[in-house]
């Protein structure tokens, strides 16, 4: 009994000494291996493995970003050209009518204003309207891919979020262009030079893909991006031109392939 009471003493003066620390404690957690083989790592890392497997987007053209200037330069220009005739109208003639005998006829002012303001609604749709990215979504588990569509927002002339139209709710609203890059340039867009109209569903106002000698850099998928925005209506004629690059032959359209491209374009019409 002595025995135990002296063991009891020693355990309490143990416990009441300056070296017992709680927050010395530390608490070890064991894992099994298969847990740190991947289960008990940052699930996070492993959404997001799967999200880029079924994520997938590939950017098919993208605008210069030093091609802005432009479209910044005309807006400027127009609001203040609008500015200036508000002015005239609103406040020099009749300061000057005020100051003088003479009296000026306003038809010159309104006239100015209403020019002014319509190249003011342009400026503002141009650069709204011009494409500025591309990009193509084939994402898993999608019914069909989709295109991703970025173009430019006013006033500062910054891209937009995307929208995103189902493959073939945008494409060329020209097929004489189309027949253009089929037969005279052999399929390749990057020889086009100037602007794609593009419809897409549910806008009322065409966008612009400008295609420019010396920005080759800007497409990064020529044959994607021409097969993506060609109408269904012109597939065949596509897939015509396309067999023929492939073949032994030489790349460019014989005048007899030409004229059947032509013709078959036409009834698609």
């Amino acid at each position: 009994m002595s025995l135990l009471r002296h063991r009891c003493f020693i355990f309490s003066r143990r416990l009441s000494s300056s070296s017992f620390n709680p927050r010395n404690l530390t608490v070890r957690s064991f894992t099994s291996p298969a847990r740190n083989n991947g289960e008990s790592t940052p699930r996070t890392d492993h959404t997001s493995l799967l999200g880029k497997q079924k994520m997938t987007s590939t950017v098919l053209y993208r605008r210069d970003a030093s091609r802005t200037l432009f479209p910044r330069a005309l807006l400027s220009f127009s609001t203040l050209h609008t500015g200036y005739w508000v002015w005239y109208v609103t406040d020099f003639v009749s300061s000057i009518e005020a100051s003088t005998s003479f009296s000026i006829d306003k038809t010159v002012g309104y006239v100015g204003l209403s020019l002014a303001a319509f190249m003011s609604i342009g400026s503002i749709i141009y650069p709204m309207s011009l494409v500025q990215e591309i990009s193509f979504d084939d994402t898993i588990g999608k019914k069909q891919p989709s295109l991703k569509i970025r173009t430019y927002q006013a006033p500062l002339i910054f891209p937009s979020s995307p929208t995103e139209y189902k493959l073939r709710d945008i494409v060329i609203d020209s097929p004489r262009d189309v027949t253009k890059i089929m037969t005279e340039f052999d399929g390749d867009i990057g020889l086009y030079n100037g602007y794609l109209p593009l419809h897409a569903e549910g806008r009322y106002i065409n966008l612009l893909l400008q295609i420019s000698q010396g920005h080759e850099g800007e497409i990064h998928e020529k044959d994607k991006l021409l097969h993506s925005l060609v109408p269904r209506k012109l597939l065949p004629a596509l897939k015509t031109s396309s067999t023929s690059k492939t073949s032994k032959k030489p790349l460019s359209v014989s005048k007899r392939q030409s004229m059947k491209l032509r013709k078959m374009l036409r009834n698609k019409q």
